[in-house]
């Protein structure tokens, strides 16, 4: 143990030795994403721990405020979540980073050695290492709506769905036994840049559709985004396998539902919708993703009842047989009488399903 902590010391006088000892809040700013850690206990410099820990950083702001992504969380005795948001005050002290920690309420330090691309962060017996990403917002995707679905893992995962548009109107729905649970919100000004900038950092118009991740048992998320109803990008992330900027992006969507400063509102739906729609056409058939699917369903939830059931010619049903469409029209039983419903456009030919 003592030939390891010497190791960690000698190993802490070479960063000093390449670094400053003083830091200026104009070479921290920015975004730093986790490379490796050092440990007492061992004499290797060794990555973070797949797949949580290795999406973990910082950004420092002007203001000096600083992100930590995921989110400052604790756990309870009974074994509930609580969050406390990603957002702190910190201040730098010659060769100390000071940050306000919002679990303890009572202020942290970290030492903290920089050089031009990479960060030093030292405490509890370990060093962490950071590396500078200087990405600029160049994205030429433009999207009106975002949309989030997660799914069940082997552990404390809870499913969700939620769509932001450009306007803050959010919608949340969760599975409730045998029901679907729907609420609404509107988010503030900055909170709605915030995600619409960090989404814009992680350039959409070059990631992959797909993710995954080697290790079994983990979460999926499902993320769409769509300009004037046209679903333009989708993307699958299993086990959080796509870019750190990605991850970090929908990770605050993730949390909206813990957030206390946010109120929502309960919305009485009188008819069920699936969480997984999946459409069939004679023998062909269209899986949409969980998405996607939230996607259809906010905008049938915002279409307009017909008072006489509209005659759907070649219909496409969904798999259970409960909904017909034409990809306008939309009819269902809703306490065993059917109702129609016009969403006011076609869906499939204006997302090119099912042709």
């Amino acid at each position: 143990m003592r030939i390891r902590l010497i190791s960690l010391v000698i190993f802490t006088i070479a960063i000093a030795c390449q670094t400053k000892t003083t830091i200026t809040f104009e070479e921290i700013k920015g975004d730093w994403f986790f490379d490796t850690v050092y440990y007492a206990n061992s004499n290797v410099l060794k990555p973070p721990s797949q797949p949580f820990n290795n999406k973990q950083g910082y950004t420092f702001k002007n203001d000096k405020k600083l992100l930590f992504h995921p989110g400052f969380y604790s756990v309870d005795s009974i074994g509930q979540i609580h969050f406390f948001g990603d957002e702190t005050t910190f201040n730098l002290k010659e060769d100390s980073l000071i940050f306000f920690d919002p679990i303890t309420s009572s202020w942290r330090r970290k030492s903290v050695k920089i050089s031009k691309d990479s960060l030093w962060l030292g405490g509890n017996g370990k060093i962490e290492k950071y590396i500078r990403q200087n990405l600029p917002l160049t994205d030429t995707l433009k999207f009106d709506e975002i949309i989030l679905s997660s799914s069940e893992c082997f552990g404390f995962c809870i499913p969700m769905d939620i769509l932001i548009n450009k306007n803050g109107n959010t919608l949340l729905a969760k599975d409730s036994g045998n029901s679907r649970i729907f609420v609404k919100t509107i988010l503030q000004k900055d909170r709605l840049q915030r995600l619409w900038r960090d989404f814009s950092k992680a350039n959409l118009s070059s990631i992959d559709s797909s993710y995954v991740s080697g290790t079994s048992d983990l979460q999926t998320i499902y993320l769409s985004f769509t300009n004037h109803t046209q679903i333009i990008k989708s993307i699958k992330d299993y086990g959080l396998a796509s870019p750190t900027f990605i991850v970090w992006a929908y990770w605050n969507l993730l949390n909206m539902e813990m957030d206390s400063s946010i109120e929502w509102k309960h919305i009485d739906i009188n008819f069920q919708l699936p969480s997984i729609i999946v459409l069939i056409k004679g023998d062909r058939k269209l899986r949409l993703s969980k998405s996607e699917s939230f996607f259809l369903q906010s905008e049938i939830l915002k279409g307009i009842k017909v008072n006489q059931q509209k005659s759907i010619k070649t219909p496409i049903m969904t798999k259970d047989g409960k909904i017909k469409t034409d990809g306008r029209f939309f009819t269902f039983e809703q306490k065993n009488k059917k109702i129609t419903i016009d969403i006011g456009y076609n869906f499939i030919e204006n997302n090119r399903f099912l042709k």
